[in-house]
């Protein structure tokens, strides 16, 4: 894992080698991807939720394969997300509480 203030990147060929996959193609084939896909995360590496996912394809859990991963802080750089409508999209208020543009557009008509 690369240690960055920012999103963690794991490497994409640890994974390969504990899952057994001595191609591209053979991880390709178990990851849902194609080739170039695969050499794209081989260099800039794999995010939080991509190790995640491609590992549980390969029959781990991602903290098998690296360790570090269960020690992630994803509240770190993931934007708040409105519990109501879902949207990913937050923002900040004056009264310094968050709500989404659904849920301002809802207040004000509520207010109407």
């Amino acid at each position: 894992m690369n240690n960055t203030m920012t999103k963690p990147v794991f490497d994409f060929k640890v994974l390969m080698e504990l899952a057994g996959a001595p191609t591209a193609q053979a991880m390709a084939d178990r990851c849902g991807l194609n080739r170039k896909g695969v050499h794209n995360r081989i260099i800039r590496g794999i995010g939080w939720a991509e190790a995640d996912e491609f590992a549980i394809r390969c029959g781990y859990m991602p903290w098998e394969v690296w360790p570090e991963w269960a020690k992630v802080d994803p509240s770190i750089w993931l934007k708040p997300v409105c519990s109501t409508h879902g949207n990913d999209y937050v923002e900040d208020l004056p009264d310094l509480s968050q709500r989404c543009a659904a849920c301002v557009e809802g207040a004000l008509k509520l207010a109407a």
